[in-house]
């Protein structure tokens, strides 16, 4: 089996000894993090939007692959809003469309116990241009999960982001509070942030934190006492 062969980190699959080894598991999997996605289809934004809603059909099956090497499941699989990508392209990209590798994305619940097994499993798959681990080294919000850019059979690159039930259950409480960060930090780009708002904007931080932080246990939720919410003693409701 895949992840059988995967976890043998240090496995020669050469059978001759003019043929140079395969880079081990662990080897490959330090390229990967360390390697920069790229469409290289289209540079075109438009090209690339209309490409990624034709796409999805292809980005699901490539998600049900490695759900069934990872026991996992495919939750969603959708493409990227064309506002959003703009957003990004010109904010985060200084408008180098290329650089935007989740216009179609996936989300695929892995067991807490096969978080290796994905490791490999990326690690393996010819169709993964990239891996940020985010569970070995947790983003500043705590977000805790495997963001893989695979490549689809029609050249495009999107995002496959493996998660923890529970972890998913902490994005999950956590999105509407980033889409109020959103909304209140566009709407005070241009002049200077109000205290009052400046506040809200940190408590809403604070508490997606907290959440990310209680599904980075490892299916630990009962960890975590949302004491501004709901009482020094209460846990939050999912």
């Amino acid at each position: 089996m895949l992840a059988t062969a995967a976890l043998e980190k240090n496995e020669d699959f050469s059978s001759a000894g003019d043929i140079p080894a395969a880079p081990s598991v662990a080897d490959r999997l330090e390229t990967l993090k360390s390697a920069t996605a790229q469409q290289t289809v289209s540079q075109n934004r438009q090209e690339l939007f209309a490409l990624a809603s034709g796409s999805t059909d292809l980005m699901a099956a490539r998600a049900a692959e490695f759900a069934a090497l990872t026991e996992g499941k495919v939750h969603a699989v959708c493409v990227k809003a064309e506002a959003s990508g703009n957003f990004k392209i010109d904010n985060e990209y200084a408008g180098v469309s290329k650089f935007l590798c989740d216009p179609v994305r996936a989300t695929v619940i892995i067991p807490a116990s096969h978080v290796d097994v994905c490791r490999a499993a990326l690690a393996l798959h010819e169709s993964t241009v990239a891996v940020k681990d985010l569970i070995a080294s947790p983003s500043k919000t705590g977000l805790a999960i495997l963001n893989a850019k695979v490549k689809l059979e029609n050249g495009l690159v999107g995002e496959i982001q493996f998660v923890t039930p529970y972890m998913h259950q902490a994005m999950q409480s956590t999105h509407d509070s980033y889409k109020k960060i959103d909304s209140l930090t566009a709407a005070f780009a241009e002049v200077a942030l109000p205290i009052e708002i400046g506040r809200e904007i940190k408590k809403l931080k604070t508490d997606c934190m907290d959440y990310h932080a209680t599904g980075a246990f490892l299916d630990k939720l009962d960890r975590y006492v949302d004491k501004k919410r709901a009482g020094a003693h209460s846990s939050p409701a999912f």
